[in-house]
């Protein structure tokens, strides 16, 4: 492995890891003007997956 690559802790090089597809689990967005109602979804702890906020 030349200095132009690395691995990861998982033992991928940079290269492979930019290209595994992750896709995070989106639950709920919310406009930014409904930043209260994003956070109180937070708070009642049912969230599953991730929240979005949009500016």
């Amino acid at each position: 492995m030349g200095a132009s690559q690395t691995q990861n802790s998982t033992g991928r090089s940079e290269k492979e890891w930019q290209l595994t597809l992750v896709k995070p689990f989106i639950s709920s967005t919310y406009a930014f003007d409904k930043i209260r109602e994003a956070h109180l979804h937070i708070e009642s702890g049912r969230t599953v997956g991730k929240i979005v906020v949009c500016l």
